[in-house]
């Protein structure tokens, strides 16, 4: 499967990424959260963007790693795709998480301090 051919324009994400851009002037530190079912959609990568243009410290943070077969490879996809598009993403941490089986949350906090 390909994982940026799905991308979704609906108006409830277009509301969310509205939200997530004016929490961004608050931050410090923002932790980008991204479905493993779905990959890194176009507003993702956007929102990456804009995260690193303002001065944040990013973290991404891909939930729903139980329901893919081979987290390793969908992990590092995901660094991969951030690093091709997002300009200075040198760095970036990328967490795998699954918050349904509570596997690797622990590991996001020491991330973000």
């Amino acid at each position: 499967r390909r994982w940026a051919t799905r991308e979704r324009d609906t108006p409830l994400e277009a509301v969310s990424v509205g939200h997530a851009r004016r929490a961004l002037a608050l931050a410090n530190v923002v932790v980008l959260l991204c479905d493993a079912t779905e990959g890194v959609t176009k507003w993702d990568l956007a929102l990456a963007q804009e995260i690193i243009n303002e001065g944040r410290a990013l973290v991404v943070a891909i939930n729903k790693m139980d329901a893919v077969e081979n987290d390793l490879v969908v992990a590092e996809w995901v660094r991969r795709r951030i690093a091709e598009v997002v300009t200075d993403a040198r760095g970036v941490e990328v967490v795998a998480l699954s918050a349904l089986k509570g596997d690797g949350v622990e590991t996001l906090m020491p991330v973000v301090q």
